[in-house]
This record gives structure tokens, C-alpha cells and sequence, in this order.
């Protein structure tokens, strides 16, 4: 999904129209679902190897941590890098610009 850039002065830049503002509302949805994924993540990781299956894996991840099915799809399609310390940061910074410009907080 495309992102809104932020200009180099780090303001805002205001939605376009309605269909952007729900693009980001998506993102924004499974942005939450990593950001909670990265906050449990030792957890996250047991319950992927104890899975029997990719499907297994997301019943689990829809029942242990309460996410839909698309929040459980993209966080175990998630690369093991994105729960590094710096990528961490860069998804909790992402998700609060994406707060902002959808007038969430």
C-alpha cells in the first residue's frame, strides 16, 4: 500500500481525498496488529513453531492475541527483521504519522 510522505519538515501532508483516508485506515489496522506483534514477540515466535500449520498459526494468532484474519495474515507474513529494535521504532513512528493524518490523535 502506497504511504503519505511527510516533507522534510516533517509536517503533515493532508489526505487527498476519501479513498486515501481509508487506505491509510488499512494500514494504519494491520500497522497496530505488527506493533502489538512486536511488543509480544517472544511469544509470537512460540506460537508459530508450536503451529502444525501456516493456517494453524493464524486461528492461534486470531485467538491468542484477538487480531481479524487480515491482522493475523500480515503479521505472520512478516519478515523476522521487522522485529528488530530500529524497524520497531519505524513502525511505532509510521503508525502515529498515520494517526495524525486520519485525524485519530
Amino acid at each position: 500500500m502506497p504511504l503519505r510522505e511527510v516533507d522534510r519538515c516533517c509536517a503533515i501532508v493532508p489526505f487527498v481525498d476519501h479513498d486515501e483516508r481509508e487506505l491509510a485506515l488499512e494500514r494504519l489496522h494491520i500497522l497496530d496488529a505488527i506493533g502489538i506483534a512486536c511488543e509480544r514477540r517472544s511469544e509470537l515466535i512460540d506460537l508459530i513453531d508450536t503451529s502444525a500449520s501456516a493456517e494453524h498459526a493464524v486461528g492461534q494468532l486470531r485467538q491468542t492475541f484477538g487480531f481479524d484474519e487480515v491482522q493475523a495474515r500480515a503479521v505472520l507474513d512478516l519478515q523476522i527483521r521487522r522485529l528488530a529494535r530500529l524497524e520497531r521504532t519505524r513502525i511505532a513512528e509510521e503508525r502515529e504519522v498515520l494517526r495524525r493524518e486520519a485525524g485519530l490523535g
